[in-house]
């Protein structure tokens, strides 16, 4: 007996709901869609993506691939997609957010007792912001796809948050990436984890580094658009997308 209505649909959209599309960044046959990355198969994408090009650094540094902070935070997964193949979309970044405290946390993790670590303003209240995890893979390195991650999750972010500053451990050796957002050091390189890695405790205004972000991928002819989901159309022989609105983040996100 056929079905009244195909279920494929039902479940996709099902999906969508649970990984809202935030943010599209358009530049002539390329996409990034960016997701917050809810459900296990979006997540898997995460996790597999630190696997093949993070994992031997974060051994290094004395974290496990996922960890427990993973569960609790905001992950941001960024897809490619290209007009010459509109249904394939390929993992190529992602990031998370985590809140913080001085007695609970990531930070504390890493270097224990923070009273001397964090300056008194990048902890207003006790609670702060760790931005962190960040993977690009190597071919999608230097072509937009982490000022894509870092526009969109703070973006997101700063809807749901009064938090307005934002910390994050760098790699001493990759601090610069850093600098470029508007993040300045708090410390000076750190020895961290088992391989003695040297790395800098920076902090930068949430809306510094989304500006930032935004002037490079508008510099660089990115067209951006907010909360929509791409429909691939043809028309006059050439790929255009349409936009809808997208679903409402999930609610144990916000």
């Amino acid at each position: 007996m056929l079905r009244e209505k195909d279920l494929f649909d039902r479940s996709a959209a099902a999906l969508d709901a649970l990984d809202p599309l935030i943010a599209v960044y358009r530049k002539q046959d390329r996409e990034l869609l960016l997701r917050v990355a809810n459900s296990l198969p979006r997540r898997n994408d995460v996790l597999e993506m630190r696997r093949r090009h993070y994992e031997s650094m974060l051994h290094r540094l004395g974290v496990a691939v996922w960890d427990a902070y993973d569960e609790r935070a905001a992950q941001f997964l960024c897809l490619e997609r290209k007009a010459k193949a509109p249904g394939a979309e390929l993992p190529v970044g992602s990031m998370r957010i985590v809140p913080n405290t001085p007695v609970w946390g990531e930070l504390r993790d890493d270097f224990g007792e923070l009273r001397e670590l964090l300056p008194e303003e990048a902890a207003p209240g006790g609670g702060f912001t760790v931005v962190g995890r960040e993977v690009v893979i190597p071919s999608h390195r230097s072509l937009g796809v982490s000022a894509a991650l870092v526009h969109a999750s703070l973006t997101w972010w700063a809807a749901r948050t009064r938090a307005r500053r934002l910390v994050l451990t760098s790699l001493a050796s990759a601090s610069s990436a850093a600098r470029f957002f508007g993040a300045q050091p708090v410390t000076e390189p750190l020895p961290l984890g088992p391989g003695r890695v040297p790395v800098i405790v920076m902090t930068v205004e949430l809306d510094t580094a989304r500006e930032r972000a935004e002037s490079w991928l508008r510099g660089r002819g990115w067209v951006i658009h907010h909360g929509g989901r791409p429909a691939w159309i043809e028309a006059e022989g050439e790929w255009l997308p349409s936009w809808t609105r997208c679903p409402t983040p999930s609610p144990e996100l916000s």
